[in-house]
C-alpha cells in the first residue's frame, strides 16, 4: 500500500514502476502458495480424482456443502434403507424350497464336510495386512489404519477369541453393528432416492470374516465347487476376463457365420434380496453343515445398522435379509447363491457379482428367438425360486453378426464396456471420449495453480486410467484415434503448451505411454501370460525356415478378428527378438515397457516398421 500511495502522490514513472514490481512479487508469492496449498491436499487426499474436483470447483466458484441441502435426517434416511428393500423382498415359501433344493441337485453333492481349522495369530495379522489402510471408522471409531499399526500387539487375544467362536459356532453381536454413511450419486440433492449407503461393518468383524473367507475359500477350491463361469471375488478372475470370454465367443461366431445372442440381466437389491433358509440349504449343499453352518447363521442373523449424517446418529434399526454389504463375506456368500444358475439356464452364463449375462452362438435367427424365450424362462425361474427380482425392463438383449438384424438396441452396457452388434466399439469409444473432455476441463483449470508433478498424479489417476480398462480388446479400432487425439490434447495443456505443438517430446518428458504404445503393451503382455497356450511354427511344420521359433498365427478369414487383440498380439510378440521369450514376466513388461516409453508409436504400422533387433532382455 506504501508503493501505491507514494505513486499516486508523486506521479513518477519511478514510483509506478516500483509499485508494479512489488504488485507482481506479491501476486507470484499468492499464487506459489495457493499451488502448495493445492498440491499438499491433492497429494494427501485419500481420493485423487475427488479431491481434484474439489479444487476445480473451488477455483470456478462452484464449490457448495450438500450437508446444508440435505432436507432429511439420519433417522429418516435409515428408514428409507431398510423400507426400500422390504418393498420388493419376496416371501420364500415351501414350494420355493422344494424347487430350489431341485434345481440345486443338478449340481453335484459335496461329500466332504467343512471344517474350522485352528487360527494362530499369523493368520490374525496376515488378515489385517490384506486391508487396505483405510483412516475411515466404524461405529466404534476405530479404522484400518489403527488396527494395522497395533495388530502385533492384539494378534494372539483376537486368535483365541476367534477359535472360540468357530467351536461355539457363535458370530459376537458387537460386531454385527454397521455404520451407514449416504453418498451422493446424482440428480436432485434434495431427494432422499438419489444417495446410495454406504455400510462400513466393524474393523474387527473384517479380521474375523477373513479368517472365515480363507478358510471356506481353500474348501470350496479343493471341491471345485464354484463354477469357472463366476468372474466376480474370484483369485485370477476379473471384469476385463469376463469381457475377454463373451468377445471370444462372438469372434467365433463371426467366422462360422452364426449369429450371437446376449442377454444382460437387471436383478433389483440383488445383495439385499439373498433369503438366508435359502443360502443355508445351498452351504449345506456345497459342505457347510453342522457347527460350522451354524456360524454363518449368527453372522447373518439379528444384524443392525446406525446412520451418519450431519454429525448425528440414527437409532439402531434391524436388518433381515441380504448378506451384509461393505463385508468381506457378503459377496462371497452371494457368489455362492447365485452358483448353480449355470447349471439351470440353457447358455453360457457370464456371473459377476450380480450382474448375470447368458450367451449363446446359434446357426439362424429363427434357432435364436426360439433358444432367447428358452433361456428367459429358464433364467425367470431361476430368479424367482431363489427370491431374486428381475427388472424386465432394464434387462437387455443384443444380436452380434457382421450381417444386418433387427436390434431392439443398438448396443449394451456389460461390465464397463459398451459392445454393438458388430463390435466396432464406437458407443464404448464415445463414452470413454466423454469421460476424457470432463478430465481435459480438469486439466485445463487445474494448470494454474497446481505444480507440473501433482498434474502428472491427476493425468493419471483421471485420465491414463480410462485408456488401460481392457484397452486390447477395443484398442484396435478405427475410431480409437479420437482418443489418441484427447490424449495429445491433455499433454499440451499440461506442459502449457500450443495446439499443434508436435507431442512426441512431450510423451517422452513426462513418461508417458501413448495410446497405441498402451495397446500394443497390453496385446503383448496377454499373449506373454499365456505363452505355453500358442504353438510356435515348428510345432507345425518341419520345415528350417528363418521363423521357425515364431508362434504359429492360425488361419483367420474375418478381418474383424484379424484385428482383434489375440492376432494382433501374436504379431507383435513375433516382432521381438527370440529372447522375450525366456525372460520373466516381470523382466519383460519392465523391457518392454521402457521401451516405448522411449519411443512414442503413433500407429502400429510405425511399430511394425521399427528395428527392434537391439532390444534387449
Amino acid at each position: 500500500m506504501a508503493a501505491y500511495t507514494i505513486w499516486k502522490c508523486s506521479k513518477t514513472t519511478v514510483a509506478k514502476n516500483l509499485y508494479k514490481g512489488l504488485r507482481r512479487k506479491y501476486s507470484s508469492a499468492i499464487n506459489e502458495s495457493k499451488c502448495k496449498a493445492n498440491d499438499s491436499y491433492i497429494m494427501n487426499a485419500k481420493n485423487t480424482c475427488k479431491a481434484s474436483w474439489k479444487v476445480v470447483k473451488t477455483q470456478i466458484g462452484k464449490s457448495r456443502n450438500l450437508s446444508t441441502e440435505l432436507k432429511f435426517s439420519a433417522n429418516e434416511f435409515n428408514n428409507y434403507c431398510v423400507d426400500s428393500v422390504s418393498s420388493i423382498i419376496k416371501p420364500v415359501t415351501n414350494e420355493s424350497m422344494i424347487n430350489v433344493m431341485n434345481l440345486t441337485s443338478n449340481v453335484p453333492y459335496v461329500e466332504n464336510t467343512f471344517c474350522w481349522t485352528f487360527v494362530c495369530p499369523f493368520d490374525v495379522i496376515k488378515a489385517a495386512k490384506s486391508l487396505k489402510s483405510s483412516k475411515s471408522t466404524d461405529i466404534y471409531g476405530i479404522s484400518n489404519f489403527v488396527l494395522r499399526e497395533v495388530i502385533g500387539v492384539i494378534a494372539l487375544p483376537l486368535a483365541k477369541l476367534i477359535n472360540l467362536c468357530f467351536d461355539k459356532g457363535v458370530f459376537p453381536d458387537v460386531l454385527k453393528i454397521s455404520k451407514v454413511i449416504p453418498v451422493f450419486k446424482k440428480g436432485k440433492v434434495t431427494d432422499i432416492e438419489n444417495y446410495r449407503p454406504i455400510s462400513l461393518v466393524p474393523i474387527f468383524s473384517k479380521i474375523f470374516e477373513q479368517v472365515m473367507k480363507v478358510q471356506l475359500n481353500s474348501f470350496f477350491d479343493n471341491n471345485h465347487v464354484f463354477t469357472p463361469m463366476q468372474f466376480g471375488f474370484r483369485a485370477g478372475k476379473s471384469s476385463v476376463a469376463a469381457i475377454e470370454l463373451v468377445v471370444k465367443n462372438i469372434y467365433e461366431a463371426f467366422e462360422h457365420k452364426l449369429f450371437s445372442s446376449l442377454i444382460v440381466t437387471d436383478l433389483s437389491k440383488a445383495f439385499d434380496c439373498v433369503s438366508y433358509d435359502l443360502l443355508f440349504m445351498k452351504l449345506s449343499h456345497y459342505g457347510v453343515r453342522g457347527n460350522c453352518l451354524n456360524i454363518f447363521s449368527s453372522y447373518l442373523t439379528n444384524r443392525k445398522q446406525r446412520v451418519f449424517l450431519n454429525e448425528s446418529w440414527s437409532d439402531l434399526i434391524n436388518i433381515n435379509c441380504g448378506v451384509p454389504q461393505g463385508s468381506i463375506l457378503g459377496p462371497f456368500l452371494f457368489i455362492i447363491m447365485i452358483n448353480d444358475i449355470v447349471n439351470n439356464v440353457p447358455a453360457m452364463p457370464i456371473l459377476y457379482a450380480d450382474d448375470t449375462s447368458f450367451l449363446g452362438n446359434y446357426s439362424d435367427l429363427d434357432n435364436l428367438k426360439f433358444n432367447f424365450e428358452l433361456i428367459m424362462e429358464s433364467a425367470e425361474n431361476w430368479f424367482s425360486n431363489n427370491a431374486f427380482i428381475l427388472n424386465k425392463q432394464k434387462t437387455q438383449h443384443l444380436i452380434f453378426s457382421l450381417r444386418e438384424c433387427d436390434n431392439e438396441y443398438s448396443s449394451v452396457k456389460l461390465l464397463g464396456f459398451h459392445l454393438d452388434f458388430k463390435l466396432n466399439w464406437n458407443d464404448h469409444i464415445l463414452q470413454i471420449c466423454k469421460k476424457l473432455s470432463r478430465v481435459i476441463f480438469v486439466l485445463r483449470r487445474l494448470v494454474q495453480c497446481v505444480s507440473i508433478s501433482v498434474l502428472k498424479n491427476v493425468y493419471f489417476a483421471l485420465f491414463h486410467t480410462h485408456l488401460l480398462y481392457g484397452t486390447h480388446i477395443w484398442g484396435h479400432s478405427s475410431n480409437s484415434s479420437k482418443i489418441f487425439k484427447l490424449q495429445k490434447q491433455a499433454l499440451r495443456i499440461m506442459s502449457k503448451k500450443s495446439y499443434n505443438f508436435h507431442c512426441k517430446p512431450l510423451f517422452v518428458y513426462f513418461e508417458i505411454l501413448t495410446f497405441p504404445c498402451v495397446y500394443i503393451y497390453s496385446c503383448l503382455v496377454y499373449v506373454k501370460e499365456r505363452l505355453s497356450e500358442y504353438s510356435i511354427r515348428a510345432d507345425i511344420h518341419s520345415y528350417n525356415t528363418r521363423n521357425q521359433g515364431c508362434l504359429h498365427t492360425k488361419l483367420i478369414r474375418t478381418s474383424k478378428v484379424i484385428n482383434g487383440w489375440e492376432a494382433n498380439g501374436v504379431k507383435f510378440f513375433n516382432k521381438l527378438p527370440p529372447s522375450a521369450r525366456e525372460v520373466s514376466m516381470i523382466q519383460f513388461k519392465k523391457t518392454v515397457f521402457s521401451f516405448l516409453k522411449c519411443n512414442p508409436f503413433y500407429s502400429i504400422d510405425e511399430f511394425l516398421k521399427y528395428d527392434l533387433c537391439g532390444l534387449l532382455f
